[in-house]
């Protein structure tokens, strides 16, 4: 596998005073392309801007955590198949900005459940932003070695139906996160 070039999607001004979504290259990549270049990049911002229509598709559903976790998916696919000679430098921030989504950390959020969860393991009676407040603590509990006994807890509590309020989850993975790291601190010093 030859090595991707690294492109950033930026937005820029036609002589219109129009906005348009482009890509930026640097001129020693953009020559290593040789004669191909100019339709290898009107293939891939073709494929972009597909991705775009077919994420907004996504967002016209009912949203489900299944149908969060496919949207993570399917970006997360897009910037790191082995597939295509690019890969996008600035990817979270110009799909923030190209989605035009309410929320922007709908974005982020996604591509995090598809990483951490498995297909299998997403359960629609468990609400998309109890798996936000999941992932937004998925490094620190993977690196306090709890992070899959803290899914299974999050899983067995939508399978029993009896999740708690966010905020009360909220505060259940910080203070399990802060009661390990206390603990091992304690351990480390000892």
């Amino acid at each position: 596998m030859t090595k991707k070039i690294p492109v950033e999607i930026v937005q820029i001004q036609t002589p219109t005073g129009a906005l348009t979504v482009d890509i930026k290259i640097n001129l020693a990549d953009l020559m290593k392309l040789g004669s191909d270049a100019a339709s290898k990049i009107h293939e891939f911002k073709k494929n972009y801007f597909q991705l775009l229509d077919d994420g907004k598709a996504h967002f016209m559903r009912k949203k489900k955590a299944t149908d969060f976790w496919k949207f993570g998916r399917m970006l997360h696919r897009f910037n790191n198949s082995p597939v295509g000679d690019f890969v996008i430098t600035n990817y979270l921030d110009a799909l923030e900005r190209d989605f035009k989504l309410y929320k922007k950390t709908m974005i982020g959020s996604s591509i995090s459940l598809y990483l951490c969860f498995k297909k299998k393991e997403i359960d629609d009676n468990i609400p998309f932003t109890y798996y936000q407040l999941f992932c937004w603590k998925s490094n620190i509990m993977k690196n306090l070695g709890i992070f899959e006994d803290e899914k299974q807890h999050l899983l067995k509590m939508g399978k029993n139906k009896n999740l708690v309020n966010k905020t009360l989850y909220s505060g259940y993975i910080s203070e399990s996160c802060r009661s390990v790291a206390s603990r091992q601190s304690k351990n480390d010093v000892s």
